[in-house]
């Protein structure tokens, strides 16, 4: 894996509550889990974090963690903070700058990039934030 290349891999979470698991099947929120450092401190490899798909009702503010396809990688999915948004492009940065991957390197991605935004997670350890 490339540094800063934080992917998000489909992988079931052990722990979850009922409340969770409900959404999850009813189809409200995804899930995906962390592989990579570029989120660093707030996920680390190995947690689970879980999204809201994208829709014309929830629209994307700056400080949300959203995952996004990559544009470099075309077959990853990539989780950074919105950081700026203007019109239909929003800059996304990594928390972890020393491995991160982000705008800075390739610029503004479109909006229509972004595949979700994140509520919560499931640490490695088994905590829920």
């Amino acid at each position: 894996m490339t540094a800063g290349s934080l992917q998000a891999k489909a992988e079931f979470p052990k722990h979850l509550s009922l409340f969770t698991l409900f959404l999850l099947v009813i189809g409200y929120l995804k899930y995906r889990r962390v592989n990579g450092e570029s989120m660093i401190p707030l996920l680390n490899p190995n947690d689970y974090i879980f999204y809201k798909p994208i829709n014309y009702n929830n629209a994307i503010k700056e400080g949300q963690i959203v995952l996004a396809k990559s544009p470099i990688k075309k077959d990853s999915i990539i989780i950074r903070m919105a950081d700026k948004i203007k019109e239909n492009l929003i800059d996304i940065r990594g928390l972890n700058e020393t491995v991160s991957i982000d705008s800075r390197q390739f610029g503004l991605i479109e909006s229509n990039k972004v595949i979700g935004i994140v509520t919560n997670k499931l640490s490695s350890k088994g905590t829920t934030n």
